[in-house]
């Protein structure tokens, strides 16, 4: 379960790496939200999956992330 607290960074990730300069661009260029703000609640990520760009399927915290790992921008907790 989802701290509701907790802020989230976005991050540009090929696997376990941080991807290269221009792939990092290229897909805050496509998600441009997810570059607007340095961090972010599990609900404002939520509303984003579910609602933005167009989409209108809604989902929880744990198909959101799994969304964001498949566009190649997954969300780690911040814990400083």
């Amino acid at each position: 379960m989802t701290n509701p607290r907790a802020r989230y960074i976005i991050e540009a990730r090929n696997g376990p790496h941080l991807a290269s300069n221009d792939e990092r661009e290229d897909r805050y260029a496509r998600h441009p939200y997810l570059r607007s703000k340095p961090t972010f609640s599990i609900d404002e990520l939520c509303h984003w999956v579910s609602f933005g760009e167009g989409r209108n399927s809604p989902c929880g915290p744990s198909e959101t992330f799994a969304f964001l790992k498949v566009i190649g921008l997954p969300a780690r907790e911040k814990t400083w």
